[in-house]
């Protein structure tokens, strides 16, 4: 057989073999030793106070018993100061970033909620900075008990942005919920599952011209968020993210396939007599 027609193929082959699996970002179980914060994560608490916990620990939900996971807690209501609301961030590295900054990624969390309507929880997307709870350029996709809802720039514990998308349904507190988010350039996505139901989503193109005003991040920071309007409980855990795989990788995927068969019809032909 001749190299000329040997090449396309095994160009194809190695298309097949480069590019076709998203790269992991990060992953955080967020266990370890009760009353700590995880290595590369720094908690940023609004203001000062006493009535609150901010570290890993020990709970149970309505999937498992003493499992661990973050928790970020009010535990008083009433008391002041509380100033109980907090980011988490992480800071360490990733495979593309020195800062642990990503642009276009998809990943999940769980999260069991436990406490008042007037909470919300979730996860800064894309955020400017690591230095305080608020305000923070970015996007905060958080859940209440009465809705899923992805905001722009964040500004205290009771505003929690413009609001960009929201879903309602209803939440039960001690259920294990998943959320997933998908950020491509300007196309968001995200999900929330109770682990057998799909019960909230979001699509949101950023293009939409309805937020020609807001100002659009293409990258920045990952982080958890809380804001306590009363005494509650939220427990992250179970984290991981992965890069979008570059468009042209599933591109390559299909030519390297198409090639690697037309090598075999033609290996399968009968020598001519």
């Amino acid at each position: 057989m001749r190299t000329s027609s040997l090449f396309p193929a095994l160009l194809g082959l190695l298309c097949l073999t480069t590019g076709a699996s998203a790269q992991t970002l990060l992953v955080q179980s967020f266990t370890g030793t009760d009353g700590a914060v995880p290595a590369d994560w720094v908690l940023r608490w609004r203001g000062a106070g006493t009535a609150r916990v901010g570290a890993i620990a020990t709970f149970s939900n309505n999937v498992s018993t003493n499992r661990q996971g973050f928790l970020i807690q009010r535990t008083a209501a009433g008391t002041s100061p509380s100033n109980s609301s907090a980011n988490l961030f992480y800071t360490g590295s990733t495979p593309l970033s020195p800062t642990g900054s990503m642009s276009d990624f998809e990943g999940s969390i769980k999260l069991t909620i436990d406490g008042a309507t007037s909470v919300n929880r979730g996860v800064l997307l894309r955020a400017q900075a690591t230095t305080a709870y608020a305000p923070v350029n970015g996007y905060y996709l958080a859940l209440t008990q009465n809705n899923l809802t992805l905001y722009h720039n964040p500004q205290d514990h009771t505003t929690p942005g413009t609001t960009l998308a929201t879903d309602t349904f209803t939440a039960s507190l001690g259920t294990e919920y998943v959320l997933s988010f998908h950020f491509d350039g300007t196309d968001f996505s995200a999900s929330l599952s109770n682990g057998v139901t799909e019960v909230a989503s979001l699509v949101v193109d950023l293009t939409d011209p309805e937020f020609a005003g807001l100002a659009y991040y293409s990258s920045g920071a990952f982080g958890l968020r809380t804001g306590y309007g009363s005494a509650s409980s939220s427990y992250f855990y179970d984290l991981q993210i992965d890069a979008v795989p570059e468009p042209g990788s599933f591109v390559l995927l299909g030519v390297g396939a198409l090639a690697f068969a037309a090598l075999r019809r033609r290996s399968n032909k009968p020598v001519a007599a």
